[in-house]
């Protein structure tokens, strides 16, 4: 479970009240300096998201020129050093949003980035000129600083105090295909494994390949969201990357679990229901591999994915097969990693299959041979494995109700009551002659001679017993 987040705010009425006293009235000086003092307020008591930091800069220069102006006489020096103040909150604006996107192992273009979040195209430019080349002139700065506060409503105010439905899981913008880049990868590793002479003279296309990969994965994290530095809850920081980082790995694995990729077209002479590594592993594992040193979730986004494939009948038995194969060998080669060790494992396939409308161990035949393989190395596991599959399946049986249950008569009644009564008639007719013998020795049935026969209750003798109320002490003792 995610743990509570820490805000700056109480509530969102508060950062609505800084919002009105930022953009109600550009002329209003006080209520610009009310809502700087209160978003300093908050950034010396907790971590602010970007684009309030960003803020600040641009209310900063901004108030600071209208002094410079409302002065008679402003210095060559104080416009320098407003330019300057100007060039760094625009710098500012542009490194913040753009920095936190380079995830990548590979650097990517800031213009590129900058246009896939809305960030105005002159505002990069702007950067560059005020970063290598001349200072621009005031005017073009002010203008920059009164866009920029203008797109922070846009793309960061407004969809955090009214925050609309989350959006569905699909990059918001087109991608370069995936395919010809993996088919590419596919056939140059079948080259390599038929000849090994191959793999020196051939790893700069490898390397080429795999970067094309890795800046893919980027494109995709960067299409899930708007950007994580603009949290659309206003949240910022490492918990929107993460969440945008899982919806593009979660895009990855459904492109990598397909027929033709992780899952090989099935071949005549393939045995159903035999579970085995994966035969084509040779050819996937070192792409697997290298995803995975750039993005640490891979794994355990990978094997949900593969046990959705498993568990959803849409997916034919050969899928299965193949799906398990994977599940098998993750579990070996990345033991040790969250989300990847036999107990996470065994607990997710048991969930999947247990939420099926109506598991039956025919349809779950793989997820069962898939669990006792997991399970095998570890005794406790396996007990436990073996424990809920036959909760699951076996234990389970519908009760059969009596066919002639319904249909009961007084006279069938009355048979089984005889029936009764002849199994329980000669222990109790036992009791009533041993009473006999016990009554003719002795005429008095007192309290000491019920206590010498048998402790606690006893039967009376039928030709001294008198009916009396409950509680009442009879022939000294308690009848």
């Amino acid at each position: 479970m995610r743990l509570p987040r820490r805000t700056p705010w109480a509530n969102l009425n508060e950062l609505d009240q800084v919002c009105g006293w930022i953009y109600s009235d550009a002329a209003d000086i006080k209520s610009r300096q009310a809502a700087l003092n209160r978003l300093c307020a908050w950034k010396a008591n907790t971590a602010i998201p970007h684009a309030l930091d960003i803020t600040i800069s641009l209310i900063s220069v901004i108030l600071d020129d209208a002094r410079i102006e409302s002065q008679s006489t402003a210095s060559s020096s104080n416009l320098f050093s407003l330019r300057q103040a100007y060039a760094l909150a625009i710098v500012r604006l542009v490194n913040n949003l753009v920095d936190p996107l380079q995830q990548g192992a590979f650097a990517r273009s800031i213009t590129a980035i900058a246009s896939q979040i809305g960030l105005p195209a002159w505002f990069v430019e702007l950067r560059h000129q005020a970063t290598h080349e001349d200072l621009p002139s005031l005017a073009v700065l002010r203008e920059a600083a009164k866009e920029a506060l203008a797109w922070l409503l846009r793309h960061y105010f407004i969809p955090t105090i009214h925050p609309m439905q989350p959006a569905n899981i699909e990059p918001s913008i087109s991608l370069p295909p995936f395919g010809p880049l993996i088919q590419e990868y596919k056939a140059l590793m079948k080259l390599q494994i038929g000849d090994s002479s191959l793999i020196s003279r051939q790893q700069d296309d490898l390397n080429r390949i795999l970067r094309n990969v890795e800046r893919w994965i980027s494109e995709v994290n960067l299409a899930f969201g708007r950007s994580p530095s603009l949290d659309i809850q206003g949240i910022g920081g490492e918990d929107a990357d993460d969440w945008d980082e899982t919806l593009a790995l979660d895009y990855l694995c459904e492109k990598l679990v397909v027929k033709g990729v992780l899952l090989r077209v099935p071949k005549k002479h393939d045995v159903l229901l035999e579970l085995h590594l994966p035969s084509n592993r040779a050819i996937w594992s070192p792409l697997l591999a290298y995803i995975y040193a750039n993005h640490e979730g891979l794994p355990s986004r990978l094997v949900n994915r593969l046990i959705s494939v498993l568990t959803d009948p849409a997916f034919d038995e050969s899928h299965a097969v193949l799906a398990a194969g994977w599940i098998l060998w993750i579990s070996q080669a990345w033991a040790e990693l969250p989300g990847c060790t036999a107990e996470d494992i065994v607990q997710a396939l048991l969930g999947a299959m247990g939420k099926l409308e109506s598991p039956k161990s025919d349809d779950s035949a793989i997820a069962i041979l898939l669990v006792k393989a997991v399970a095998s190395n570890n005794p406790i596991l396996a007990a436990k494995a073996d424990t809920l599959l036959d909760t699951m399946f076996n234990a389970i049986t519908p009760i059969t109700p009596e066919v002639d249950a319904p249909d009961l008569t007084v006279k069938e009644m009355a048979r089984r009551l005889d029936l009764l009564s002849a199994k329980s008639a000669p222990r109790i007719t036992a009791e009533v002659d041993a009473m006999d013998v016990v009554a003719r020795t002795q005429p008095q049935c007192g309290s000491d001679v019920l206590d010498v026969i048998a402790p606690g209750w006893t039967l009376m003798n039928p030709q001294t017993w008198e009916p009396c109320a409950m509680g009442v002490y009879y022939h000294g003792s308690a009848a």
